[in-house]
């Protein structure tokens, strides 16, 4: 069976967590991770478990591995139009994972959860 090939755009708390659950999938192979910090150590602990990665953001990331499937963002809510928009040029489906998008009084200015196009 061939694995999806996923990414996620995020290294702190949501991001590695995710990392954790996703390498324990026979579904999906994780072959990227970006950040924004050059010195995380969660950066650092992908790597060494043979995962791409960059502190320097998704578009850094995509020209290290084109071949990417699925991304799961959970990046600020206000850098997801750009991420999706970036992914959708690609043909790279995405996952937005900030919790509360972008608060609970604006829920319905989100991103979509597979598309990565904008909902009203």
């Amino acid at each position: 069976m061939d694995r999806l090939r996923v990414a996620i755009v995020e290294s702190g708390n949501i991001g590695t967590d995710l990392l954790a659950k996703l390498r324990r999938s026979e579904a999906v192979e994780v072959v990227g991770m970006a950040g924004i910090d050059p010195a995380s150590d969660r950066v650092a602990r992908a790597r060494a478990q043979g995962v791409t990665t960059t502190h320097e953001g998704l578009e850094h990331l995509l020209e290290l591995e084109p071949e990417i499937e699925l991304v799961f963002d959970a990046t600020s809510a206000s850098a997801h139009p750009h991420h999706a928009e970036l992914l959708a040029q690609r043909g790279i489906r995405s996952i937005d994972r900030t919790p509360g998008a972008l608060g609970p009084r604006s829920s319905r200015r989100s991103t979509s959860t597979i598309t990565g196009t904008p909902r009203m």
